[in-house]
């Protein structure tokens, strides 16, 4: 049986060559965009920022800024490459797709890898519960704390990394792929609570069918402020020049919190960004 997803892929594959065979001709990235109508979007089917939808569109806040901002370059469509969030940077750096639209949070370690461009929102964290479980979770410590809660993590996120920074045990952690995963987890009893960003527990738990609620929203440990960016490859500076450019334009005339604003994102999260850029974020 040929399953949509082997479909998506085989689709990936060939739209791939192309590009490709335009680069080897000599052509950035955005001129082979441009010739060939589209470019590939890396996402990790995290929602809201960059999944696909039933019928194989991709989406999501990280996809629709992107898409905006590419139609504006003379890129006319996009193309969703799925991989788990730990295979998006590797995915990038190989070329199995041009640009990270999901949401990844600009970090050091990260910065030495790929080219961000400046923050397009900016994320607290939070902790979603099943609906029955009246408990409130303010803080990583209070999770760490409480000795018999089991935690599900997107393997690879910050997240994973903050509660192993406070010492939560590793037998305490399960880090799986996708958010799918994390939901049948939290809901099947094999953890106890799933920490992800605020924006992403509340898309989880707007569904009043969902099963689940938020139980807490808090800042990042240390108070820093945390943002999101597209990441590109060290080398695509013809894109991530112009499309840095016509990003911050769409941030400032308020674009970006318009199409941002169906994901569940509030002008709280993408005010913070406007005039931020990313040296600053990554700490050259």
């Amino acid at each position: 049986m040929i399953s949509r997803r082997s479909v998506l892929a085989a689709g990936v594959v060939s739209a791939g060559a192309a590009l490709l065979g335009g680069c080897a001709r000599g052509d950035d990235l955005l001129a082979a965009g441009r010739r060939a109508g589209f470019l590939r979007l890396g996402i990790a089917n995290e929602q809201p920022f960059g999944f696909m939808t039933d019928e194989a569109r991709p989406t999501g806040q990280s996809v629709e800024v992107a898409r905006a901002v590419l139609a504006g370059l003379g890129v006319d469509e996009v193309e969703g490459v799925v991989t788990d969030f730990t295979g998006l940077i590797p995915g990038l750096l190989g070329g199995a797709f041009d640009v990270i639209a999901a949401g990844i949070v600009v970090t050091r370690d990260r910065c030495a890898q790929v080219r961000f461009s400046d923050p397009v929102n900016c994320l607290r964290q939070g902790f979603a519960v099943r609906a029955e479980d009246d408990r409130e979770l303010g803080s990583y410590e209070a999770v760490v704390a409480a000795g018999d809660l089991r935690v599900g993590v997107l393997a690879g996120s910050v997240e994973e990394g903050d509660l192993a920074a406070l010492g939560l045990p590793p037998v305490r952690v399960l880090a799986l792929p996708d958010l799918e995963s994390l939901r049948v987890a939290l809901l099947g009893g094999v953890v106890d609570v799933v920490a992800l960003s605020s924006v992403a527990v509340r898309w989880m738990a707007r569904d009043p069918g969902s099963r689940m609620r938020v139980a807490g929203v808090f800042a990042v440990p240390g108070g820093d402020e945390r943002f999101s960016a597209f990441a590109f490859r060290p080398t695509d500076a013809a894109l991530a020049v112009p499309f840095g450019r016509d990003l911050r334009r769409l941030l400032r005339d308020g674009t970006v919190a318009e199409l941002s604003e169906p994901f569940g994102f509030t002008a709280d999260e993408i005010r913070p960004a406007i005039g931020r850029s990313v040296r600053e974020v990554c700490g050259a």
